[in-house]
């Protein structure tokens, strides 16, 4: 019979994800006692732990119960993270609000001190003199820098012109060659069409009047007929 060692059938479910069937099926085998009890006119079943242990190992745990269980300590564990925050932002603001009493405090002290205490004077004034010679060094290392990158981008910048202008520089020689190419092969077939009488023979006509009269204006025209012809 159950004693000290006990649980009720709720927390079977959630520790062990066993059904109230399964504990029936426990039950009518004789592997498992339970005793009926009476909270504020409920009723509900206490089982022995021991039992209930070596039972669950022969049985598959209800994933519905499981999945339950896992919900439950997933809430838990944000709740608990949710109060700690909680505890952490106002330790934190209990913090700056200290820091900033004691801020006032060391301000106000050395100021006192400043004021009657002529070692502790001198003292202040090297620390800070020591402060001020520290921000004007970073001061001027911040100016460097600042300098440095302005160089930097006004040297970029000049790159970056003079890759243009060599683009363009590049732009004039291919069209020239081009233009080279095209009078080259102008006068070239000029030279072939001269050159064969037979496949050609009404250059011979234009030939003999060149040899009457040249006319440079006539000899394009001739050329751009001649030309026309081959195509």
């Amino acid at each position: 019979m159950p004693g000290k060692d006990s649980i009720s059938e709720k927390n079977v479910g959630e520790e062990f994800y066993l059904t109230p069937a399964q504990l029936s099926v426990g039950v009518e085998a004789g592997k498992l006692n339970f005793q009926e009890r009476t909270f504020h006119g409920n009723s509900y079943k206490i089982y022995n732990r021991t039992e209930i242990t070596a039972f669950a190992l022969t049985q598959t745990p209800d994933e519905g119960l499981k999945v339950a269980r896992e919900n439950k300590d997933f809430k838990t564990k944000v709740n608990s993270k949710k109060a700690r925050l909680e505890e952490v932002v106002e330790e934190l603001d209990g913090m700056d609000a200290k820091k900033i009493a004691l801020r006032e405090e060391k301000k106000e002290l050395e100021q006192w001190l400043v004021r009657n205490d002529l070692k502790f004077n001198i003292k202040f004034e090297k620390e800070e003199a020591i402060r001020q010679k520290e921000q004007l060094r970073l001061q001027k290392e911040a100016e460097k820098q600042a300098k440095e990158q302005q160089r930097l981008n006004k040297l970029a910048e000049k790159q970056s012109n003079e890759a243009m202008k060599l683009a363009k520089a590049n732009k004039k020689l291919m069209d020239s060659a081009m233009n080279n190419n095209m009078s080259a092969m102008s006068n070239n077939m000029s030279a072939m069409y001269y050159s064969q009488p037979l496949l050609y023979p009404h250059h011979q006509q234009l030939q003999h009047h060149q040899q009457q009269y040249h006319d440079p204006r006539q000899e394009n025209a001739n050329k751009k007929r001649m030309l026309d012809s081959l195509y």
